[in-house]
């Protein structure tokens, strides 16, 4: 406002300058003032033919990374711009929380990408680049330009290597292949039977030995494999929660464990998804963050044959009504690692 009230004072000078003085002062000042209207209509050029974009229309990470490949894409096709000033605006849609950023830059000719790092907390992201404004080259004039540039940023939640879910021998499991069944290093006793050359002492069952007066060796281990039902009993998604989910389905993974994956949207319809891949357990928790959780009502839990787990309020995990791990913000990384789950 002030600036145009400057340039109305000029061009009034102008005329009235001209009107005084002979007509080559008017000439020459008018010539002069019709510079910035020169300035402008260039600038309105630019601001046509600008075009912004994101590279792509979604992009994926995980939190604490930088969300690396989140830029946008500038294309100019006519004069380069002194200034271009933008605001980016993220919103989670899962938790409700709110980013902004300001961001002021230089455009060339031609094509360019601006990258915009920055760090999410887990959830889906709606990200937008508003109010969008260029400058000449003089820094006189500034004008608004009018643009639908939008994008998702989907940032899973950090993961925490859990020991194990893993079944016993009783389970229509394979045997598991690794240091669990041939190191002594599970703690489920397999069987018990004669001594081998090359089995450890620590392995002997010492009074079984004595009984039958030959050695008697521990062997340990569990089976990979089975079916589980994971169930989520929440009223909200926090992101205690999120870590929670994504750790224990990468944990059935690891242990090739098929996952029958429930819970209830806030409308009261109950989802299910069957998880076998590590793929699909992102994105069983991507629709998990779209979507929202409701509590089930003890009724309408489902009822299974096969081991079912139930967290509730992000909290508590619990088995056949017995709690298996109370979780907490302090010590969430200790508690998810040494959690051991044996079907």
């Amino acid at each position: 406002m002030g600036k145009g009230l400057c340039y109305l004072a000029a061009v009034l000078a102008t005329v009235y300058m001209g009107i005084i003085y002979n007509r080559s002062s008017l000439i020459f000042l008018a010539g002069v003032e019709l510079f910035p209207l020169l300035l402008l209509l260039i600038l309105t050029v630019q601001r046509a033919f600008l075009r912004l974009s994101f590279l792509q229309d979604r992009f994926y990470m995980e939190e604490g990374q930088k969300a690396g490949d989140l830029a946008l894409r500038i294309k100019n096709v006519c004069f380069p711009i002194r200034k271009l000033t933008f605001c980016l605006q993220a919103k989670n849609l899962t938790t409700g929380e709110r980013q902004e950023a300001r961001f002021s830059q230089a455009v060339r000719k031609g094509v360019s990408s601006l990258y915009l790092l920055r760090e999410f907390s887990c959830g889906v992201w709606q990200i937008s680049c508003e109010k969008i404004r260029l400058s000449d080259f003089l820094l006189f004039f500034r004008i608004r330009k009018r643009a639908r540039v939008r994008c998702e940023l989907v940032c899973l939640p950090r993961t925490y290597k859990v020991k194990g879910i893993l079944f016993t021998e009783e389970a229509d499991g394979e045997e598991a292949a690794d240091l669990r069944t041939t190191g002594g290093d599970a703690s489920v006793v397999r069987e018990i039977r004669e001594y081998r050359p090359g089995d450890r002492l620590r392995n002997v069952h010492w009074k079984l030995s004595a009984k039958k007066e030959s050695l008697q060796v521990k062997e340990y281990g569990c089976t990979f494999g089975g079916e589980l039902m994971f169930g989520l009993d929440c009223g909200r998604m926090d992101r205690l929660c999120l870590e929670v989910v994504y750790s224990l389905l990468q944990g059935c993974m690891d242990g090739r464990c098929r996952v029958r994956f429930l819970w209830m949207k806030p409308e009261g319809e109950i989802k299910q998804l069957t998880v076998t891949e590590e793929e699909q357990a992102a994105y069983a928790l991507e629709l998990l963050m779209r979507q929202g959780t409701a509590p089930f009502p003890e009724e309408q839990r489902p009822r299974t044959r096969v081991p079912a787990l139930w967290l509730s309020q992000g909290r508590t995990l619990t088995r056949e009504g017995k709690t298996l791990q109370e979780f907490s913000e302090e010590g969430l990384e200790r508690q998810l690692s040494e959690l051991e789950i044996f079907l």
